[in-house]
């Protein structure tokens, strides 16, 4: 199921920040917060990602879900639900 797929990249996608977080955490000597890993790690290594997760579905993940994800991961974080 397609809802199924999202959910995984979802959380494939919030594993990586969650281990940008915690490796730029250690490098500055205390927690950076979630936002600004999220903020940093999708100027540094979002396209890179995408290019690694699934080529082949990489034109469909970077123009259907590229805003989507956006906007989701700034709810969770406005929000506080992460």
């Amino acid at each position: 199921m397609q809802n199924d797929n999202l959910y995984q990249k979802f959380m494939e996608l919030k594993n990586e920040i969650e281990k940008h977080k915690w490796i730029e955490s250690e490098k500055q000597g205390n927690d950076i917060g979630f936002e600004k890993a999220l903020t940093d790690w999708m100027y540094k290594h979002r396209v890179s990602w995408c290019e690694h997760v699934d080529n082949t579905k990489k034109k469909l993940i970077l123009s259907k879900f590229q805003l989507n994800v956006w906007n989701f991961f700034v709810y969770m974080v406005v929000s506080n639900i992460y």
